[in-house]
């Protein structure tokens, strides 16, 4: 009788992950992301790095796309390690995008709205051409390394009117 053990047979390599699992995973972890930089970069006295927060919906805008992909690889490479990465990164990242429009419909509505109402309570706005807006800024101090700026009203000119001639 043989006893001897059989020589044993190497593992198989692992075999790489498809694309579409790779995507799966990075669909949530691009949620992930953004909220980590927008919960580390905003704090609560202002309103955080307006780069730092488009970069980070940029992640989720990403996250989405690659849920999406990671979806159409699902006829390929079956449903195991891909549906529900995927599913989670679509819903975090979809959550997000719909947050945003809605922010962004309700902020166009007020700015459109904004025009009406200055014009109710009788604030008269004139656009200032670029040379008037240079005159109405004047530097007062430049002593201690740094601008300081003060603002010249033209007689007549409410406050309101003033910042608004300023932005634009």
């Amino acid at each position: 009788m043989n006893t001897a053990t059989p020589p044993r047979i190497p593992a198989p390599p692992p075999v790489p992950l498809s694309f579409a699992h790779q995507a799966a995973k990075a669909s949530w972890v691009a949620f992930v992301i953004f909220f980590g930089l927008c919960m580390f970069t905003n704090k609560p006295d202002n309103h955080g790095n307006v780069l730092v927060v488009l970069f980070a919906f940029f992640w989720v805008l990403v996250g989405f796309a690659l849920g999406v992909g990671a979806l159409c690889g699902i006829r390929r490479y079956g449903t195991k390690g891909i549906l529900v990465p995927a599913i989670i990164g679509i819903i975090l990242n979809g959550l997000i995008i719909l947050l945003a429009a809605i922010m962004l419909v309700a902020a166009f509505d007020k700015a459109r709205q904004r025009p009406r109402a200055e014009a109710s309570a009788g604030i008269i706005v004139r656009e200032f051409s670029r040379s008037e807006r240079a005159h109405l800024w004047q530097p007062t101090d430049r002593t201690r390394g740094f601008l300081q700026w003060e603002t010249l009203t033209p007689p007549g000119l409410s406050e309101v009117a003033m910042g608004l001639a300023l932005v634009g």
